[in-house]
């Protein structure tokens, strides 16, 4: 399934892209998301008439810094199988100042193609901006709060 979701405010228009499954929480866009916890919620959109379990998979390359973003591989910090519904609280505790990349698929799916990606366009009217075929991204605040987000 393939979701488009455009913008347009003042002379920037915005569009993102979703391949396989769609997030919820945290939201998707250009900038990471910010959440406010060392163990998140991450929630995505059931496939239609899809009502099994699915495979969860968290990624890092470290300490959010340029080099580790540009130079180190990504590596698996956390992952699930035949997780029941669409929402799944992540049981070990992340590091905060990190950038994550996460991705869900049906857990009767097999091939790397299958894990849910995303692509962002920006169109400022004279520099364009984008990433495409991404992981899910966000970053754990070094405040962590009660919320779960």
């Amino acid at each position: 399934m393939i979701r488009i979701i455009c913008c347009t405010f003042f002379m920037l228009t915005g569009c993102t892209t979703f391949n396989g499954i769609g997030p919820v929480v945290p939201e998707v866009g250009f900038k990471a998301a910010e959440v406010n916890s060392a163990n998140p919620i991450l929630e995505w959109a059931a496939p239609e008439n899809y009502d099994g379990q699915y495979d969860l998979i968290i990624l890092t390359r470290g300490v959010l810094d340029q080099w580790s973003l540009k130079q180190k591989p990504l590596q698996v910090v956390y992952e699930k199988a035949g997780l029941e519904g669409n929402l799944h609280q992540v049981e070990k505790s992340l590091n905060h100042n990190y950038m994550y990349y996460w991705s869900v698929k049906r857990s009767d799916r097999s091939s790397d193609s299958d894990w849910a990606k995303y692509n962002y366009y920006l169109i400022t009217g004279v520099v364009n901006h984008w990433r495409t075929d991404n992981l899910f991204r966000f970053k754990v605040s070094l405040n962590e709060s009660a919320s779960n987000l």
